[in-house]
């Protein structure tokens, strides 16, 4: 089908060799065949149901509570944070310096809240392949 080219490359004084999946000396490979040579290596004719579980870092129960409780963190921090910025910038008797002091910390917290908290559940659910 495709040859494999086996080429070394030196980091910190070791040697590590890399397979590439196509001829590196000939661009006739197409994008069909690569395309179709991640797939059949991806389904494994030794693969089975209890693989699938090996992804998570916990059990299936504990994993629904992580997912429970960082839900209700989301929900609840996004809320209350909304209403404070909503509150110090419609309200003008609001706008003196401390509370606009909060409303930025507010803002800040929504977007820890909205980038940090689902890619903190991702990491705490799922266990990271190093391949």
């Amino acid at each position: 089908m495709s040859q494999k080219v086996s080429q070394k490359t030196s980091l910190e004084g070791d040697d590590y060799a890399i397979d590439y999946p196509f001829s590196m000396a000939s661009n006739n490979t197409s994008i069909v065949n690569f395309a179709q040579m991640n797939t059949d290596s991806m389904y494994d004719e030794n693969f089975n149901d209890s693989m699938a579980y090996q992804l998570l870092r916990h059990s299936s129960t504990t994993s629904i509570i992580y997912c429970i409780a960082y839900t209700l963190v989301f929900s609840v921090g996004l809320v209350g944070n909304l209403f404070v910025i909503s509150v110090v910038f419609r309200v003008p008797r609001m706008r003196t310096v401390t509370n606009l002091f909060i409303a930025n910390l507010a803002i800040a917290d929504v977007l820890v809240i909205v980038f940090c908290v689902p890619a903190t559940l991702m990491s705490n659910l799922f266990v990271r392949k190093y391949t």
